[in-house]
């Protein structure tokens, strides 16, 4: 199940703020990371995406090609090698496998982790790939198996490289967080929201984490991800224009329809901001802004709170 598309209506709040730490542990852990390096590995055309993971180095540790993971910094006798090619796949012959284990040198558990880009002899990573698309979903298929009630999770970000300001800008993200036991390939389809304008990104980075809340040994094995959809030429083709959600723009509260009620608010940046409990909800506390209202396979809503 994919948490960020849709949380069950009897979820406790505690649990809803267990899954909002996910996400946010994802994002930050991506925004804090970038913040070491303003330049992504670029030197390839830009394409689209698609990984299947056939394609491993194996010494000094194992990893997909194309990616960098915690099993970088095994060297430093710490980490263990928690990445690992997984024979069972949804495409071709190999997938990928994440999993969260103990610490070498301590009692400590450490999250399994990958980006796409690369780590230089310096270990310095550079993020992310080259890509000159807008879409609409990142597809993927996983398997996941958590220790105790573990979460993992993923995130997506495009950004396109501001030369006056001499930074990155965050045109678009999109981000899930995974709990229930699944033992067969699912596939998992996670929307991706820009912000206004006709910015197209020159770069994605992708990340993939099993391991967020509790001990060791949680496993998540994903293959088969790629890009659906585009938006380049669909100006400003957010979510839904159906006039399910009134009133739009609103000061406060709002009116939902029934097949929405258990769906999540999310921010422009993915971030979660609550849940629709009634048919009527108040956004009054939000700041001015875009919101989206997205649940399972309904239209996500966009709403604009002045």
């Amino acid at each position: 199940m994919i948490i960020a598309e849709s949380y069950r209506k009897d979820t406790t709040q505690n649990t809803l703020q267990n899954k909002t730490i996910s996400l946010l542990f994802l994002m930050k852990l991506i925004i804090n990371l970038l913040a070491l390096s303003l330049t992504f590995s670029l030197e390839s055309k830009a394409q689209t995406v698609y990984e299947d993971f056939e394609d491993w180095d194996t010494v000094p540790y194992p990893n997909p090609k194309g990616w960098f993971s915690s099993n970088a910094y095994s060297v430093f006798g710490g980490n263990p090698i928690g990445i690992t090619r997984c024979d069972t796949a949804k495409s071709g012959s190999y997938a990928l496998r994440i999993e969260s284990k103990r610490n070498n040198l301590s009692s400590s558990y450490i999250p399994g982790w990958v980006f796409n880009g690369n780590i230089d002899s310096a270990f310095k990573p550079h993020f992310g790939q080259p890509c000159n698309i807008k879409p609409t979903n990142m597809n993927f298929y996983f398997q996941y198996y958590p220790v105790n009630d573990d979460t993992a999770g993923g995130y997506v970000l495009f950004t396109k490289w501001n030369t006056a300001k001499q930074k990155r800008d965050t045109l678009g993200s999109g981000g899930f967080s995974l709990e229930d036991y699944t033992p067969g390939f699912s596939l998992a389809s996670a929307g991706i929201y820009y912000l206004p304008g006709n910015e197209v990104p020159d770069s994605v980075v992708i990340a993939f984490v099993s391991g967020i809340h509790q001990d060791s040994g949680s496993v998540l094995i994903v293959d088969k991800v790629e890009f659906k959809g585009s938006l380049i030429g669909v100006p400003e083709l957010l979510a839904s224009e159906t006039p399910l959600i009134y009133p739009n723009p609103t000061p406060g509260k709002v009116c939902i329809p029934d097949n929405y009620i258990g769906a999540t608010i999310t921010d422009i940046t993915g971030r979660l901001m609550s849940m629709v409990q009634a048919k009527e909800s108040d956004i009054g506390s939000y700041p001015a802004g875009v919101y989206f209202i997205r649940k399972g396979s309904n239209p996500p809503q966009k709403v604009i709170k002045y």
